[in-house]
């Protein structure tokens, strides 16, 4: 297999860049308000419909089924620009990038021609049924049960949390163990295509801080999914390895270590701006908080750049990162998640206890405001601003969610740590074997035929 050392850089070809000024043209012909998340929450069917009529939806898939037939690299030139203008693809945003591309990996030929058309149109929007209460993001402790009905299909029953777009989707593809758990925790599970809406299926929105709803929780009761609906028609024993070996599991950690890369990366920016706003920077103590947030950032770079260095090609010709250092990442960012958030509470202290608002600043008290809140090496405008995203992200609502976002990403921390032990008991023992021979070793020498 391939390293990642060994692929070649790519180029752009000439028809790719002639691809980005069309893009852009219709790009300023269309009226939005740009959103710098607009693949989550700027969803616009019309929009999605429009980019279908171009041919810039199922790019890449297969002109029988409804595609274009076009190379990775024209999708990417028009992703890339769509993104970059914060333009409404959210609709269909799951089913081009995720959806459609597994329908033509591994559906039958009916759920081909009966789905991939209609998300090259733009006229096929998809969820994602994956997340679920107390299960967090590992997927692999999913509860929703997949019952054999007969011989005319399966029955779901469980629920799903944060899944986007739900509520304007057409259909949800969803993750349910179809198996009774046993050694492999990855094993047992299959995926469903649940038509929408569909008897059986409630959709409650789950509202944003600011009153936006892009969230939704999914409650499928008694749910009748068809033989058809199914990936890999009527072979249960394939339908229970798929999720396993196609490594979803390892490209989204892979996702998930890049968001902690970045947080350390903000957390300890913000600490050292206001250890220099305070002139706080010659204490010990802050030393070494500010060695734990760099450390932390380090470690998690570090085992970014392991899995991606020793990335090798999977069954499929996936380029698939390694998983042992995602793993530890994993493991290891609940721990010290929490660690940071406090980090920024001891450095901001009574700083961050009571603030001047926006009207504060605008009101009678704004010259005392000026006098009594300046910093070491800062005025009181410029420090007010840093302190109040310091308090955003260690003390606000928003940054307990955060806390408890990151203890519980994937789950309970104990139930995780059992699993990666399960799960690597075979290098462990290597490791132990290694240990026990030295041991020995010594021990011969040492006593010889004595013992």
């Amino acid at each position: 297999m391939a390293a990642l050392s060994e692929l070649e850089p790519g180029t752009l070809p000439p028809r790719a860049e002639e691809l980005r000024a069309q893009v852009r043209e219709f790009l300023g012909s269309w009226a939005f308000t740009p959103r710098c998340d607009s693949w989550l929450t700027g969803a616009d069917p019309a929009f999605s419909r429009a980019l279908g009529e171009r041919g810039w939806l199922g790019m890449t898939l297969p002109e029988r089924y409804g595609g274009h037939g076009r190379s990775p690299l024209e999708r990417f030139v028009v992703i890339e620009e769509l993104l970059a203008a914060g333009a409404p693809v959210g609709a269909h945003w799951i089913a081009d990038r995720q959806t459609g591309p597994s329908i033509l990996a591994h559906g039958t030929e009916e759920q081909k021609q009966r789905f991939l058309p209609a998300i090259a149109r733009g006229e096929g929007f998809f969820a994602i049924g994956m997340s679920e209460p107390d299960s967090g993001s590992d997927l692999a402790s999913v509860r929703t049960r997949a019952e054999v009905d007969g011989e005319g299909g399966w029955r779901l029953n469980g629920t799903k949390v944060w899944t986007s777009g739900a509520h304007i989707a057409h259909a949800i593809l969803l993750l349910a163990r179809s198996a009774p758990l046993e050694n492999d925790r990855h094993a047992g599970l299959s995926q469903f295509i649940v038509p929408l809406p569909s008897e059986g299926v409630t959709i409650r929105p789950i509202l944003g801080l600011s009153g936006e709803h892009h969230f939704n929780e999914v409650v499928f009761d008694d749910v009748f999914v068809p033989w058809e609906n199914v990936f890999l028609y009527r072979d249960i024993k394939r339908c229970n390895e798929a999720y396993s070996r196609t490594g979803a599991v390892v490209h989204m950690t892979h996702q998930v270590v890049v968001k902690n890369v970045a947080k350390c990366e903000f957390m300890m920016g913000l600490a050292s701006l206001m250890v220099s706003t305070i002139g706080a920077e010659t204490f010990q103590h802050i030393h070494e908080k500010l060695a734990e947030l760099w450390v932390n950032m380090e470690t998690m770079k570090a085992l970014l750049r392991a899995a991606e260095a020793d990335a090798q090609l999977d069954e499929w010709g996936v380029m698939r990162p390694a998983w042992n250092p995602l793993d530890a990442a994993r493991n290891l960012f609940p721990r010290v998640y929490p660690r940071m958030v406090e980090i920024i509470q001891q450095i901001g202290a009574s700083g961050l206890v009571a603030m001047p608002m926006e009207a504060d600043l605008k009101g009678p008290l704004v010259e005392d405001i000026k006098r009594y809140y300046q910093a070491a090496r800062a005025e009181a405008f410029d420090r007010i601003p840093l302190f109040r995203l310091a308090w955003d992200a260690s003390l606000s609502a928003f940054a307990s969610r955060q806390v408890l976002y990151e203890r519980f990403f994937f789950g309970d921390p104990v139930r995780m740590a059992g699993a990666l032990v399960a799960n690597h008991g075979a290098q462990i023992r290597e490791q132990a074997d290694a240990v026990q021979a030295f041991v020995r070793e010594g021990r011969d020498e040492a006593f010889g035929t004595a013992r």
